[in-house]
């Protein structure tokens, strides 16, 4: 054979050979590039998510830490007045501040009142005990239970995430400053 063919047969079998290997070195180098974008992008994702609940569930504390020093709701909890709930308790009321169910919960972590604005809640009697399930948890824990601040976060529940924000009941001008709920 002579040369001329088999030096443009070398070439062509080495460009070849180099157009492969270069395909594949890059094609991982842009896919490892794309994953990288992705899972930056996730996470960045995650947190802005993270961050919304955070900011709905300090929204939501303000509201709660309100009643929960109201002397009206403080008294509410030893006299059970119907003329609280009808007063404070409306369903327009709680829907305008986007608030999906209602729960007053005694010192003995047992429900007093309790009110479904959401309709898929209304429709399910069992949120109301599968959220004091998740919340016997929160209050057991010593260092949430027993907070004159209270505590607000995400729980999570068969109908779907929910935020939530516990807070004890004072009466404002008390000097002992004993909760009622």
């Amino acid at each position: 054979m002579k040369l001329r063919p088999l030096v443009i047969l070398s070439l062509i079998i080495t460009t070849v050979a180099l157009v492969i290997v270069m395909r594949q070195v890059c094609e991982r180098s842009i896919l490892n590039s794309y994953a990288g974008i992705e899972r930056r992008d996730a996470e960045r994702n995650i947190q802005r998510l993270d961050n919304g609940f955070a900011q709905i569930g300090k929204e939501l504390h303000i509201k709660v830490a309100d009643w929960g020093l109201w002397d009206d709701t403080y008294r509410y909890m030893s006299d059970h007045n119907a003329q609280y709930i009808k007063s404070n308790m409306e369903l327009t009321s709680l829907a305008a501040i986007k608030v999906d169910f209602v729960m007053l919960i005694a010192t003995n972590h047992r429900p007093i009142y309790s009110f479904a604005v959401n309709p898929v809640i209304q429709k399910d009697t069992s949120v109301q005990a599968e959220l004091m399930a998740r919340l016997a948890l929160a209050l057991a824990d010593p260092k949430r239970g027993k907070n004159a601040e209270g505590f607000c976060g995400l729980i999570k529940m068969t109908v779907g995430p929910m935020v939530t924000s516990v807070h004890p009941i004072f009466k404002r001008q008390a000097k002992d400053r004993r909760a009622a709920g």
